[in-house]
């Protein structure tokens, strides 16, 4: 069984507004790179039920990757064009391309290249986890409204405060359902 969480979280704050989780059975087997095809369906759905109920947001940021992906599309990217809404992709490994991370500070934002192309940025969050997160724009947004949209997410957590919060609160849902089984 998958679940997909979506969350309006304040950017001041850091605090959930509001959230919706849907589950539905998965059978497409988990593949790095792949994750479009096994979890597009899920988010459309979700997306769905959102936009009929609550209205969506106009950016969405969405756990996987956008245009830093060796096909240059991601699941962010993917949900995206189909859903007519502008994604931003988060990650926590770096799929494609390159950045340094070495010594990079707190809530600094690395671009991540590929030749002399920019895909997106490697960001250290306020968090102590010393690990970067990887940031690519998905359809129809550009590496540099990126930068400028996620910015007040990452300084709270150890992914972006929509991220953290939509896998919380997923994985309670998870938790939940299968306490609840016959």
């Amino acid at each position: 069984m998958g679940f997909a969480t979506d969350v309006e979280v304040d950017p001041d704050t850091g605090l959930v507004g509001w959230s919706r989780t849907v589950s539905k059975q998965i059978r497409y087997p988990y593949l790095s790179s792949d994750l479009a095809f096994r979890e597009l369906p899920l988010l459309l759905m979700l997306i769905d039920e959102v936009s009929n109920d609550h209205g969506l947001a106009d950016v969405r940021v969405v756990d996987g990757s956008g245009i830093a992906h060796p096909r240059t599309a991601g699941i962010a990217t993917m949900l995206g064009a189909v859903a007519q809404i502008l994604p931003i992709g988060v990650t926590k490994k770096l799929l494609f391309g390159s950045v340094d991370t070495k010594s990079a500070e707190v809530c600094s934002m690395r671009e991540i290249r590929v030749c002399k192309k920019k895909l997106g940025y490697a960001a250290l969050t306020a968090s102590r986890n010393r690990k970067p997160v990887f940031i690519s724009p998905g359809f129809g947004l550009s590496v540099s409204q990126v930068q400028q949209l996620i910015k007040p997410f990452l300084e709270r957590c150890p992914t972006p405060d929509p991220i953290y919060w939509a896998d919380r609160i997923s994985r309670q849902a998870a938790k939940n359902s299968t306490l609840t089984k016959p």
